[in-house]
């Protein structure tokens, strides 16, 4: 299958060029909700994670075998230290 770019010339669709674009693209945009295992998704970031979700059902479907699946880190968790009342001495 070939696929034209914006210039108008066909490339195949497993150009090394558009594969690395796919893997770079799921490696800087934020994980919707489904892979990332949050209840809901920052507002502000909605539409990044849709364009996510979008890739890398496109990755799953096409690209499979040759686009690994993205690194999703795990949220880390943030401990605050114990508060302290303010008629105690430190």
């Amino acid at each position: 299958m070939r696929v034209p770019n914006l210039t108008g010339e066909a490339h195949p669709i497993g150009d090394p060029a558009h594969l690395i674009t796919i893997e770079a693209l799921l490696s800087v945009l934020p994980p919707g909700v489904a892979a990332s295992g949050r209840k809901k998704p920052d507002a502000s970031l909605s539409g990044a994670a849709n364009a996510f979700e979008a890739l890398e059902r496109l990755r799953k479907l096409a690209f499979a075998e040759t686009v690994p699946a993205p690194k999703i880190p795990e949220p880390m968790p943030l401990e605050l230290p114990a508060a302290t009342d303010d008629n105690e001495e430190v």
